[in-house]
């Protein structure tokens, strides 16, 4: 007896869908099951952390992987048309120290 030609092979592995879950700090992604060969982005929006959580195949759990997220900011321009604090203090000091002196003059 032939078998039909199945569309469905049950050897087939399915590819991994990466889901993103509010939870409330370590505690709450620690708690949040995990299907077997699964990963979770677990996000703490109050502590800007997130983990990553795995399965292996066997339902077997993973360590747990922990970030953090951090603002990143671009360098200021190296090209001298910036100044630092301490260098715009500095030019002001002595601009006042030149309108004082121009204000002295002028009195007398």
């Amino acid at each position: 007896m032939a078998y039909p030609n199945n569309m469905f092979n049950p050897m087939q592995q399915t590819q991994n869908q990466i889901m993103l879950v509010p939870v409330n700090g370590e505690g709450g992604a620690q708690m949040y099951p995990v299907a077997a060969g699964s990963t979770v982005a677990l996000i703490d929006f109050d502590a800007c952390i997130f983990w990553l959580k795995t399965t292996a195949p066997n339902g077997l759990p993973q360590q747990m992987r922990k970030f953090e997220f951090k603002e990143i900011v671009q360098a200021a321009p190296a090209d001298g048309s910036t100044v630092t604090r301490e260098e715009f203090s500095s030019l002001q000091d002595k601009l006042n120290k030149v309108l004082e002196a121009l204000g002295e003059a002028k009195k007398e």
